[in-house]
Formats: C-alpha cells, structure tokens, sequence
C-alpha cells in the first residue's frame, strides 16, 4: 500500500511534468507500484489518462499515466 509521502510525491510529479511511468515513480519515491497510487488519485477526483506504450528495449508495453 502506498503511503501518503509517495502519493504527494507522485502527485506533485504528474503537476510538474504531466507524465509518470512506472519506472520513474520507483527512481522518484521507491514506490514499486504505481497503479494502485494512480487509483487513489483517481478517487480524489484528479483526471489520469492511461496511455499504452511500447517498450524500447524489450516486447511488450508499459503504462504512462498523464494528468489532464
């Protein structure tokens, strides 16, 4: 469960930049699981799109998550 310090951080992130990946929440606040974070966002009221995109390096795909 996210605490509160990761989900001000990654808030606080999204208003700067508009943008988080996964790996850039873990290199911000250590925070291993984005989505659930995302989620409570959501809750309160904060707009979160969901973009799919391809990984650079390997197959597959990661989220990005944008604050509108």
């Amino acid at each position: 469960m996210a605490n509160n310090t990761q989900l001000q951080q990654v808030l606080d992130y999204l208003k700067q930049f508009k943008t988080i990946t996964a790996l850039e929440a873990l290199e911000l606040c250590g925070c291993l699981r984005l989505s659930p974070i995302i989620q409570r966002l959501r809750k309160e009221g904060y707009d979160i799109v969901t973009h799919r995109e391809r990984n650079s390096k390997r197959t597959g795909t990661h989220a990005r998550y944008e604050l509108k």
